[in-house]
């Protein structure tokens, strides 16, 4: 299938307020989890972004709601070391919906399909759109089924719509896709919007895998927010506990980004391991839920 045919160069570009707050927050990132002789203060990271103290307040708080001094500390390795430490029994809570929650909206399994090189998407009908989210763009795709992948866009880091849509018909080549932003907008502003809510249905998912990603990926769908777990721990619970390795493959190849939250997996170290959209990323995705936690 020829990206020509799909219009991709025509795809509109996507102003946001949230994407413009990411652009920033990404250079924070990068800034605070750089080597420091002394930990940056609030003032030191405003003067290095260029901002004044109370912007640099104002952007954060809107973002995540962390103040300067908890966002930078959200990051630290030390706060990431102590959230596997308290993993434990984390994945034996209750799932989406549950007591302990993953997202500030419901999440339900509509379908899985174990595409162990078989089919390649046989039959599969995929609409596409790209849409603002609080980490640049999120570039969305459903079948019939729901949800079947989510990717991030930064044209900023030359994470461009054209490459989504490459890996995404990478996945599935034997799909059909079509751009329908006016379908997966309303996916996006449910997961998205400015107050996720578990009032309306929950966001169906259609997970396509191999049988072994799927085990994995449902176990992610465990996670809570602001929580952490290790490659290990997710292989110990599937009932494969020398697999840590390939569970971590798995988790890198989960298509449906933050939804499915391969983010909040890492090492049995405290470190990130590995993240399809960058590690900076994953930083932010960390940082943001402790915000979401915290306004729980």
């Amino acid at each position: 299938m020829q990206l020509g045919r799909l219009g991709i160069a025509e795809m509109p570009a996507t102003a946001s307020g949230a994407g413009d707050a990411y652009a920033l927050v990404r250079r924070a990132i990068t800034y605070l989890t750089a080597p420091h002789e002394r930990q940056p203060s609030a003032v030191d990271l405003a003067a290095h972004l260029e901002v004044g103290t109370a912007e640099l307040q104002q952007v954060l708080a809107r973002w995540c709601g962390l103040s300067p001094a908890a966002f930078a500390q959200a990051l630290t390795a030390e706060h990431i070391r102590d959230l596997l430490a308290a993993s434990d029994g984390v994945l034996g809570g209750k799932a989406a919906g549950g007591r302990h929650r993953i997202h500030a909206f419901d999440v339900r399994i509509a379908g899985t399909v174990s595409d162990d090189a078989r089919r390649r998407g046989s039959g599969l009908d995929i609409a596409y759109g790209v849409h603002p989210c609080p980490f640049g763009q999120a570039f969305i795709t459903m079948s019939e089924g729901g949800v079947c992948g989510l990717a991030f866009v930064d044209e900023d880091e030359g994470e461009s719509r054209r490459a989504a849509l490459e890996d995404m018909m990478g996945r599935w080549p034997n799909a059909h896709f079509r751009e329908v932003p006016a379908e997966t907008g309303v996916m996006a502003a449910r997961v998205f919007g400015p107050s996720p809510s578990s009032d309306g249905d929950a966001v169906p998912l259609s997970l396509i895998g191999t049988s072994f990603d799927l085990k994995v990926w449902q176990t992610l769908l465990r996670i809570p927010i602001g929580a952490l777990v290790s490659y290990t721990d997710i292989a110990r619970h599937i009932g494969q506990p020398s697999a840590s390795r390939a569970v971590g493959t798995a988790n890198g190849r989960n298509p449906i980004s933050f939804i499915v939250p391969c983010h909040r997996a890492l090492r049995g170290d405290g470190t990130l391991g590995g993240y399809y959209w960058g590690l900076t990323r994953k930083r932010a995705l960390i940082a943001w839920e402790a915000g979401r936690l915290r306004a729980q």
